[in-house]
């Protein structure tokens, strides 16, 4: 998988670089007209106004996998960038680990945002669709293992993480995501949330 870093801090660049190379092909750009035909993931520092910034974005996420990040993400401004059809939003002071999870969420085809707006994003769509359907409705529906898989998800889990929370192999917890998917007539992990939000699990 190719990732391309685009910035033009330098050191920001290099940071990133050295947090993805061991697993990635990375190219580091300094700006979205260097791309050319490049398909792949695209990382993008970018704090630049909001309203530039989201018609330069929405040219390159249909062909790419586009995480977006500041230095100072909004709830709003997250919201938008994620209906222009972005995979990831979130603070360029991440953590390599974190990084590393919102890059195998992406490639998995699934959106990543921070947990302060996955959590804001869940509550405000809930209150619009006026969630109706009761703890048992839903859960009664997954087994004992699905309901713990589904719970690590809304926390925000990686399948890595619940590989080692739960002590099963990537392939059972693929196979358990996969069935809570189907159950749950959900996508992906940001409808899944959204289902549950307000259900303790």
């Amino acid at each position: 998988m190719k990732i391309a870093i685009i910035t033009a801090e330098i050191t920001v660049s290099e940071r990133l670089s050295s947090y993805l190379s061991a697993e990635y092909e990375i190219l580091c750009l300094k700006s979205l007209d260097e791309l050319g035909d490049f398909k792949g993931v695209l990382v993008v520092y970018d704090d630049k106004a909001y309203a530039l910034l989201s018609r330069r974005l929405q040219a390159y996420t249909q062909e790419n996998k586009l995480l977006l990040l500041q230095s100072l993400p909004q709830l709003d401004e997250g919201e938008h960038y994620l209906s222009l059809g972005i995979k990831g939003y979130g603070n360029v002071q991440m953590t390599q680990n974190v990084l590393r999870q919102a890059i195998e969420i992406i490639v998995s085809d699934n959106i990543w945002v921070y947990p302060e707006l996955m959590t804001a994003i869940i509550q405000k769509r809930a209150q619009a669709l006026g969630v109706e359907e009761s703890k048992n409705d839903i859960l009664g529906q997954l087994t004992p293992r699905e309901v713990e898989v589904a719970h690590l998800i809304g926390a925000g889990d990686s399948n890595y993480d619940i590989t080692q929370k739960l002590a099963i192999s990537l392939s059972t917890v693929k196979l358990h995501i996969h069935a809570i998917f189907e159950k749950l007539e959900v996508k992906n992990r940001v409808a899944l949330s959204m289902k549950l939000e307000g259900h303790t699990l």
